[in-house]
């Protein structure tokens, strides 16, 4: 009778087991089939592993916990079309691993509060090193969320990853999309992307990564050759860096694109990418940071269109840079320079010693700029030039106040550089008149004699000399 009852009440389990379909999950486990967890809270020190191709967890809310910051919550190792979601990760190095894969999928995962260095959090903490490699044993740059290295067509949606110090390292990633995750309060990286190509990062809220002394901490950083990829309607707000590319220890990372976005309020550079060719940065809020954008030693292709550049020390400011185009962007109350493009003559990164860059044969020149269609007012200069040749800046409404004597800085050494079409060409111009000349300039006292909108007296404009070029032969006039 007693072995009859154990049997029934062993059946009964099972029975259960199979209606609800839940499974306990325990340290150390390796999944080679679909599942669905029991719901709980589990402390594992060596997490999880997926062991199979094809395989589904659902966590249904379940939460493992790491002991001392070590190990991963979930691995995942050379398998394909893998989906994790709704589960919570959190007191590991990483939340997540993901190493040699195709095909992954995570959805609704809470991977916050894992690793953090202590001393990141500290009064003098360590920089940043940007280019670091995949070390696992990295303490210092490394640690958080989720870790991906070699990895192809992985998507990531509405997972958080907040309070780490990195919330999505990306390694040798390729094609993958990240949408509508999370990764604020860190102290390194939101999303760091080292030689990965071809990602989409959208609608995701990468807010205040900082640490004291700023270290390179940015809400996103491309880093070693990250090409191609698009960044567009993320909040990136009150970071150290919001939007990083690289420097001169690193491969060039071109091709990007940066639009609608949230960069303000970033305590160091709101956007700054050096060393990189071909990257666009439009329609983005720069505001209220200390560099809106910085492009030093950027060439060939870069683009600033329609931003909003609003209180920042200083708004665009290029170094070295040739052949960059800035065009339809607000400038409102920058404190120093609205527009600051220079050069030394230099030769800062001679070839031999950087052959990485693949700097152009010109590289210690500023030439070549397009400065159009802006609507620029500044506390300081609105546009500086320093040794900026064969450029053209037209089209442009530079200073509205009639008071405002800092509206153009050029010094003798811009040879080539023009203020206006000449002769003017029929279109409508920035300030709603029939003629595309020069541009309108808010302390400009000569007339229009003639009706054309443009004008005629103290021609040419060098705002009293400032502008030790030629200077703006066609100055607009504002029609009523």
């Amino acid at each position: 009778m007693q072995q009859w009852t154990c049997a029934a009440a062993l059946c009964a389990v099972v029975a259960v087991a199979c209606v609800h379909g839940f499974v306990t999950p325990y340290d150390g486990m390796k999944i080679s089939k679909s599942m669905t967890f029991q719901p709980g809270t589990y402390v594992m020190k060596e997490g999880i592993s997926i062991v199979a191709d094809g395989v589904i967890l659902d966590m249904n809310g379940a939460v493992l916990e790491g002991t001392g910051y070590r190990n991963q919550g979930v691995l995942i190792a050379k398998h394909a079309n893998v989906t994790v979601m709704n589960g919570v990760l959190r007191s590991y190095f990483y939340g997540v691993v993901v190493q040699y894969a195709q095909d992954v999928t995570f959805y609704n995962m809470d991977c916050s509060n894992n690793y953090v260095d202590p001393d990141s959090r500290g009064k003098d903490p360590p920089g940043l090193d940007i280019n670091c490699l995949p070390d696992l044993t990295d303490k210092t740059n490394l640690g958080g969320g989720f870790f991906l290295q070699n990895v192809s067509a992985a998507s990531l949606s509405k997972c958080n990853a907040s309070n780490n110090e990195n919330g999505f390292d990306l390694f040798y990633v390729e094609s993958s999309t990240l949408q509508y995750c999370t990764a604020s309060s860190v102290t390194g990286w939101g999303v760091h992307l080292h030689a990965s190509n071809d990602n989409f990062i959208t609608n995701g809220q990468f807010n205040h990564c900082w640490r004291t002394n700023l270290g390179d901490a940015a809400g996103v950083l491309l880093a070693m050759g990250s090409c191609r990829n698009t960044v567009t309607n993320n909040e990136v707000t009150e970071c150290a860096e919001g939007f990083l590319i690289g420097n001169q220890f690193g491969w060039p990372n071109n091709d990007n694109t940066v639009t609608h976005n949230n960069f303000s309020n970033a305590e160091d550079n709101a956007v700054i990418a050096t060393f990189s060719v071909g990257n666009t940065f439009a329609w983005n809020d720069l505001s209220y940071s200390r560099v809106g954008i910085g492009l030093d030693y950027s060439h060939d292709g870069n683009i600033i269109q329609g931003n909003r550049l609003e209180g920042c020390h200083v708004g665009v400011q290029i170094d070295h840079g040739q052949r960059n185009i800035i065009i339809d962007n607000t400038f409102l109350s920058n404190h120093d320079d609205a527009i600051f493009l220079h050069t030394d003559l230099k030769d800062h990164f001679p070839a031999t010693s950087f052959p990485n860059l693949g700097l152009p044969i010109d590289h210690t020149l500023s030439t070549g700029y397009t400065v159009e269609r802006n609507h620029i007012e500044s506390l300081g200069w609105c546009v500086h030039l320093m040794a900026t040749t064969d450029s053209v800046v037209r089209d442009n409404l530079i200073g509205s106040s009639p008071a405002n004597p800092w509206t153009c800085l050029a010094d003798e050494d811009c040879t080539g550089t023009v203020f206006a079409y000449d002769p003017p060409q029929k279109g409508v111009n920035i300030v709603g008149g029939p003629y595309l000349g020069g541009n309108y300039w808010g302390n400009y006292d000569g007339t229009d004699t003639n009706g054309d909108g443009l004008g005629d007296t103290l021609v040419p404009y060098t705002n009293d000399g400032s502008m030790e070029v030629e200077g703006d032969t066609h100055p607009l006039i504002m029609t009523a």
